[in-house]
């Protein structure tokens, strides 16, 4: 009889680690009205391959979301069913499905994922469980407002505490913008040209102060705006905010010059009167010094030259004076003819109360 041979045979269990991943998931800021991607990962971590994976997705809340389009390295996704399926998965391989999806204009309740994501081990056992669930419910995704911010002027006389509103001409998702009860809904000043000279509120008031001399300030501002979704508290990675500048221009209101007087002076060399009385008192005109022409009238207006556009531009260049002053009846403005050698000879209207040199 032969001696009983005992024979070991040794080898290695035949199994796959399907494990489940995602980038791009916490946290998620998307501007309302644009795109935003994440991208889940299945990994096969074991030492054989896997046939007919499928991981079943978490959907986002369409009163807030709305699904786009997919992208898969290997296999297909079922919107309707959010299930993704890989036909084979070789040890050591990982497959990626990129899901995009739009944050909606009128975005509004819950933003967290609503489920988990899962994935199977397909018909390889998966010795490693554990790995084939990822935690979503807590994840959220933060729609954010979509602001547009303008540049703003404002005209106004020194002297004045003049203001202006910066969010008069701001959009919010379309409309007009607003301050609301959001703690980071907010304006802030970035950089002013003149330190200290405007103030700007949270509200988005730029103040002007009365003791501003005549010149021009720019102030550029930082609007933030955003939207409360119940309980939920932005993370500070999502910022949400737009910048603009305002550009506030003073001019002088009047002329405070000291007029400069006479005590002596030139008799005027001639005078019109309508005033009767004056037809008694000899020499009228001479309480006028310095004056080279008086005219005077209660019931009567003082004309200057009434000429067209074309009759001023006819006018001889040999007739143009320094100081010529006509009244333009095509344009209704008054001009002044001016010699300049910065700026060339011509006529220049009166636009706005100042003082001369």
């Amino acid at each position: 009889m032969s001696p009983l041979t005992t024979i070991t045979v040794t080898g290695t269990s035949c199994s796959s680690d399907v494990q489940i991943t995602a980038d791009n998931t916490n946290p998620t800021c998307a501007v309302k009205g644009t795109n935003f991607t994440i991208k889940y990962k299945v990994k096969n971590n074991g030492t054989s391959p896997t046939a007919n994976t499928v991981a079943t997705l978490p959907t986002l809340p369409s009163a807030a979301f709305t699904y786009v389009s997919n992208t898969a390295t290997a296999g297909a996704f079922d919107p309707a069913t959010n299930k993704w399926t890989i036909p084979t998965l070789a040890s050591g391989v990982e497959q990626v499905l990129s899901l995009t999806y739009t944050a909606r204009t009128d975005a509004t309740g819950s933003i967290n994922y609503t489920s988990d994501a899962t994935v199977d081990s397909g018909t390889s056992p998966d010795p490693t469980p554990g790995n084939n669930t990822l935690a979503m419910t807590s994840q959220y995704v933060y729609p954010l407002d979509n602001i547009a911010t303008n540049a703003d002027t404002g005209n106004f006389f020194a002297g004045d505490t003049n203001t202006i509103n910066v969010l008069a001409n701001d959009m919010v998702n379309g409309i007009a913008a607003t301050i609301n009860s959001n703690s980071n809904t907010k304006v802030t000043m970035v950089s002013q040209s003149t330190a200290n000279a405007l103030s700007i509120d949270a509200n988005g008031i730029i103040t002007a102060p009365s003791t501003l001399p005549a010149g021009t300030y720019t102030l550029t501002y930082n609007y933030c705006y955003y939207t409360t979704y119940g309980s939920v508290t932005m993370p500070s990675a999502c910022t949400n905010c737009k910048t603009a500048t305002a550009t506030i221009t003073l001019q002088n209101k009047f002329c405070y010059k000291t007029p400069t007087t006479l005590t002596g002076g030139i008799n005027p060399s001639a005078a019109i009167s309508t005033i009767n009385a004056r037809n008694t008192v000899t020499n009228w005109q001479n309480n006028y010094k310095g004056a080279d022409l008086v005219v005077e009238s209660k019931t009567k207006g003082f004309v200057i030259n009434r000429l067209t556009q074309a009759q001023i531009d006819a006018i001889p260049s040999a007739n143009l004076l320094e100081g010529m002053i006509v009244y333009n009846i095509t344009t209704n403005k008054m001009l002044v003819y001016v010699v300049s050698v910065s700026s060339g000879n011509g006529w220049k209207e009166f636009t706005k109360q100042t003082c001369l040199n």
